[in-house]
Parts: structure tokens; sequence; C-alpha cells
């Protein structure tokens, strides 16, 4: 009686074991999104496949608190408008199987205003310090800025540097001359903006 119930118990035991293996999920997730940095305002496509292709019952993205379903698999690119704000997001991709298992996989998106610089004013942002030039911009932008100040006549440049501050004192006087004026300011997302100014030592005679 002892065997018999011992057989039944080890029998019961191994099916379970085979049930639980074979219903296991197999389903997997690709991506084909990046990390990436985008401007405010921009619209993303997002894409994801799943593995086998009709495995899931349900998926579904999710943007921070942002979510959306995706009721057709055959459309599995979906577009979001909704990056109105500077901040980091994280994106995930959420597939749901006839299991109720969840599956789920991710990335994150950089979103940051673009540098805004006031045109250049001769009058207000150029100063003459002993005979030497002193040059002042202003750039607008929450994100903290850098700077690269070109000044060159005839496409040889006389000072070519990186700064953090949005003013600089050649130092030395220049010759009368016209003088190209280029200042571009970056954040530290990537995103740019120039100045481009075109100066004869002239108008401050």
């Amino acid at each position: 009686m002892y065997l018999i119930m011992f057989l039944f118990l080890f029998l019961l035991s191994c099916s379970e074991n085979l049930y639980y293996n074979e219903a296991t999920s197999r389903m997997t997730i690709d991506i084909f999104n990046k990390s990436d940095t985008i401007l405010v305002g921009d619209s993303v496509s997002f894409k994801a496949e799943i593995n086998p292709r009709h495995a899931a019952k349900k998926c579904y993205w999710i943007i921070d608190s942002f979510s959306r379903e995706i009721l057709n698999l055959d459309f599995n690119s979906n577009r979001f408008n909704l990056f109105k704000k500077p901040g980091i997001f994280n994106a995930n991709f959420y597939a749901v199987d006839f299991l109720g298992d969840t599956l789920s996989a991710g990335f994150t998106i950089s979103v940051a205003n673009k540098p805004i610089c006031e045109d250049f004013d001769l009058d207000a942002d150029l100063k003459i310090i002993y005979g030497a030039p002193q040059f002042k911009w202003n750039c607008i932008d929450s994100d903290k800025l850098t700077y690269n100040f070109l000044l060159r006549n005839e496409n040889n440049p006389i000072s070519n540097v990186t700064l953090q501050a949005d003013s600089l004192l050649l130092g030395i006087p220049l010759p009368e001359d016209y003088w190209e004026i280029r200042i571009i300011a970056t954040n530290s997302f990537g995103f740019k903006d120039t100045l481009n100014y075109v100066w004869s030592v002239n108008d401050e005679e």
C-alpha cells in the first residue's frame, strides 16, 4: 500500500514538473530604440518586436507614468509626442503572455532645450580697454553652457578658445581691418546655437 502511494506521489510530482516546464513562457522582446537625446517638443517612434510574434495577449509602452496599450501587434511602432519639458524619461515595453507572465525591456530618453543666443550688439557687447577689445554675449539655457569663441581675419584665426564665461578680453589691440566673430554655445546635451558677426576695428573710431 505504501509502495503504491509512493509511486502515485512520484508520478504526480513528475507530471507537475513536466506541465510547468512545458508551460514556461519562451517569449522574448527586442527593442529597436536606443537611449537618445531629443529636443523639447520632439516626437519619438517606439518600436518593439515580440518573439514568437503572437506569444503575447497584451503589450504596452510606459514612458514614466504615461502608458499606451497596443491592441494590434501588426502595428508595433508607436509615435509619442509628449516630451514637452526637459528631463530624463524611462521608456519601457511590457508584454503579457497567455499564462499571465510579464516581460519588459526599455531604454532612456534625455529631453533638453536648445540654447538661445541673443543677437550680437556692438554698442552693448563690445568694449575697448587700453586698445584691446573685450567681447560679451548673452545665451540663455537652463543648463550649463560651454562657449567656443573664434576671432579671425581672412580665415586666419587670432583666437579660438573654449571657455565657460560669457565674455572674453582679448588682451591685445587689433589692427584696422574686418574681423569675423563666431561664438558657439553648447549645453551638456550637445545642442548648440551660433552667433556670427563681422566687425571692423574702424567702427570704434
